[in-house]
């Protein structure tokens, strides 16, 4: 829980956070419909295709039934450095970032200083090495409804500036964040002018992409004021990719989603303190997901890119209500109801059960396990999905953040592949792993290494309808050119199993044009990032 919240990519949930059908929700409303309207499955699990059977992001981004690609590219034819450090995603419960004081200090890279345990220390004055890289124009995690180090929150430490005097007491630990990002991709695989990177998310097409235009406020409550709120409003084509059920995307809408709002609302929330014990916190509203490393919003995460756990394993968003208590030692334990994975508007009549217990150890280890169990699918109170997400960190190391994430999902009776009508057995399993780490060479400049592997074992989350194995490596390099603004140059090669990914055909096969044909992908991604507060 942050900020008086659950939630994360993000990762965004990485995740996630474009999941019509919720990165975590079974092929959504009428598959076995479109199936019997087609007179049948096309193709059939396990076998070679003819032709391009894979919905261009899978069935984690498709908010209505299985569409198949062909009728897809025939339709699109015509028609500061924020980065997010280890314990961004490894206790979610403190994962979001503010900032505060002097707004002219250049806060260099160093640690991320949403870095928890180091920020507390730098504001309670126990370390001076954390306070000078810190800089008074810090961002501090916050609690979302766990409570912070101390009572009054760390926000308490150090005078306001000239403007949060004049504001009321209540008022002055209101936190903005805002942010703009674009970005140009470039296949270098050979799909060709305006082509597009199949099972990608926000990098989905090649060129230019005005991603996110990013505002949120949020306040923690604390002892003398219990209550608290947090809201982050989103434009921009990212905006189109985490729309939640029922908000800005219908049942039919489909990947890339290009019908629906460039607008979001990607959390809405009030929070609230009870006087029990070290600190419990209720909050109820959107939030970004508990599971997974990467984040919804851009500057948040090591990467540009997000990967394929992002993806495909977990939801990007919440809806319902969430408690959370943490103990002394710095373990944190929290549970909620919730309408189902990247829903406001429940698509069943039985709420699912997210939660989450985060460990964080003075010595620079940290830990969390994430879980979401229930009904995902449309009309369908049977069927249970159930995704378990592992996060460990160790950031103790100088100047470097080391990061790993598991994760394991499960579901009943999936949608999608009863849908095919070529299995008995329709119940669907996906695993995979990632590593993240990073490395500031100097104030200005850091890189950072992901590689990935997913296994989509029974081909539900992809839409492959067969095994399908994914494997990612991203190797970026960010610059801060000045204060807010960060330019990032990225080279990511992707791999699987199968032909997935496409190349323009060569002769004799021109006529064929762009079809999944190719086993590997690679692109170069250049993102210019300003942010603002």
């Amino acid at each position: 829980m942050r900020d008086g919240r659950p939630g994360r990519r993000g990762q965004q949930d990485r995740s996630r956070k474009a999941r019509g059908q919720g990165s975590l929700r079974a092929a959504a409303c009428r598959a076995e419909a479109d199936q019997a309207a087609s007179g049948g499955a096309r193709y059939r699990a396990g076998q070679p295709r003819e032709g391009p059977c894979l919905p261009p992001q899978g069935r984690r981004l498709h908010a209505g039934s299985h569409r198949d690609l062909d009728r897809l590219q025939a339709e699109e034819r015509g028609g500061s450095r924020k980065a997010a450090a280890a314990s961004v995603r490894v206790r979610p419960l403190l994962r979001h970032l503010v900032h505060i004081g002097d707004r002219t200090a250049a806060v260099p890279f160093g640690r991320p200083p949403f870095f928890v345990p180091s920020a507390v220390r730098a504001i309670e004055g126990g370390d001076a090495a954390a306070r000078s890289w810190l800089g008074p124009r810090s961002r501090v995690l916050a609690v979302a409804g766990v409570g912070v180090r101390t009572a009054a929150g760390p926000f308490s430490a150090g005078p306001p500036e000239a403007w949060q005097q004049r504001l009321p007491e209540w008022a002055r630990d209101i936190r903005p964040f805002a942010y703009v990002e674009s970005s140009y991709v470039f296949n270098a695989t050979g799909a060709g002018r305006g082509g597009t990177n199949e099972l990608r998310l926000y990098d989905y097409d090649e060129g230019f992409t005005f991603n996110a235009a990013s505002f949120s406020l949020k306040r923690d409550p604390s002892e003398p004021h219990p209550f608290g709120f947090g809201v982050t409003l989103t434009a921009g084509l990212d905006s189109q990719k985490n729309h939640s059920l029922g908000m800005f995307r219908g049942r039919n809408d489909q990947f890339p989603f290009r019908n629906t709002s460039k607008f979001d609302v990607l959390e809405a929330y009030v929070s609230a303190r009870v006087p029990l014990g070290s600190g419990l916190t209720v909050s109820g509203g959107k939030f970004v997901s508990l599971l997974g490393y990467e984040n919804p919003e851009g500057p948040l995460n090591l990467n540009w890119s997000r990967g394929y756990l992002y993806t495909y394993a977990g939801p990007t968003t919440v809806t319902g209500g969430f408690a959370s208590y943490t103990f002394l030692g710095g373990l944190t334990v929290g549970a909620g109801l919730v309408t189902g994975s990247d829903t406001t508007a429940d698509n069943n009549s039985t709420p699912s059960v997210t939660g989450e217990v985060a460990v964080e150890l003075p010595n620079g280890f940290s830990a969390a396990l994430g879980w979401l169990a229930g009904p995902e699918q449309d009309r369908q109170d049977g069927n249970l999905r159930y995704v378990l997400d592992l996060v460990l960190s160790y950031t103790r190391l100088e100047h470097t953040t080391l990061a790993l994430e598991a994760t394991y999902g499960y579901e009943e009776k999936e949608a999608f592949l009863r849908s095919l009508g070529t299995r008995r057995n329709t119940n669907a399993s996906w695993w995979g792993w990632a590593l993240h780490g990073a490395y500031d060479w100097t104030a200005k400049i850091r890189t950072a290494l992901r590689q990935e592997y997913f296994q989509d074992t029974d081909g539900a989350r992809t839409g492959f309808g067969g095994m399908l194995r994914l494997w990612s490596t991203t190797l970026t390099a960010d610059y801060r050119v000045w204060k807010g603004l960060e330019v990032r140059l990225e080279y990511r090669h992707d791999a699987a199993d199968e032909q997935v990914f496409k190349a323009r055909t060569s002769r004799p096969d021109q006529s064929l044009g762009v079809t999944p044909q190719s086993k590997t992908l690679d692109t170069l991604s250049i993102a210019l990032t300003y942010v603002f507060f």
